[in-house]
């Protein structure tokens, strides 16, 4: 039987100043893993194969700065990686750039096969100083968290004037020299977000 670890946010929380953001934030970067998880749950009926993300995510606890996570540092930079994204958005991802809000995704819209749980960040660079990695694989991921191949990471959002589009990075890191970054522009739509473009930035 599969399992799931859902968290939630207190009341008092949700009364605090920008709680709309961050709750936009956490819609979008649910949408993102539900269609990603899906398409990889077809490649499996497929194919037979499929990655790590189909059944256990790991996913750092915080946005990650976008400079250290996908490097984009400017309107040019993220208008070439995704050609779609409005300037009001673009420059709003660079003006939230250092934002570190907690990721909070909605389990119930994600694939009831997928267990998800959260690492800060601090966790996971103490896990790795206990038990360096070893062949080139994250074995102490996979120790600690049955079935995970390593971590999901994202960047904070930035989201056009008109609400429609929200753009963000995505790393996927599965060891030392073993994953990569994808630049991601989402639209939203009645039946909710949706990819409009992606672009793969960086691979190891």
């Amino acid at each position: 039987m599969y399992r799931r670890t859902l968290l939630s946010l207190p009341l008092t929380t949700l009364l605090l100043s920008g709680c709309s953001r961050s709750r936009r934030q956490n819609e979008v970067l649910t949408g993102y893993l539900k269609a990603f998880i899906e398409g990889e749950l077809r490649l499996v009926q497929r194919t037979g194969y499929g990655t790590w993300l189909t059944e256990q995510l790991v996913v750092e606890s915080r946005v990650s700065g976008i400079s250290s996570l996908i490097g984009w540092k400017s309107v040019e930079e993220i208008r070439k990686s995704l050609s779609h994204v409005q300037t009001s958005a673009a420059d709003d991802l660079l003006a939230h750039r250092n934002d570190a809000t907690p990721v909070q995704l909605d389990g119930s819209l994600l694939p009831a096969s997928t267990r998800v749980d959260y690492i800060s960040r601090e966790c996971l660079q103490a896990l790795l100083k206990k038990k360096p990695p070893q062949d080139g694989v994250w074995h102490v991921i996979e120790e600690t968290y049955p079935g995970a191949g390593g971590v999901v990471s994202f960047s904070p959002i930035g989201f056009s004037l008109d609400g429609e589009q929200a753009v963000f990075g995505v790393g996927f890191s599965c060891g030392p020299v073993c994953g990569n970054g994808v630049g991601v522009l989402m639209r939203k739509r009645a039946a909710g977000w949706t990819v409009d473009q992606q672009r793969d930035l960086w691979i190891s």
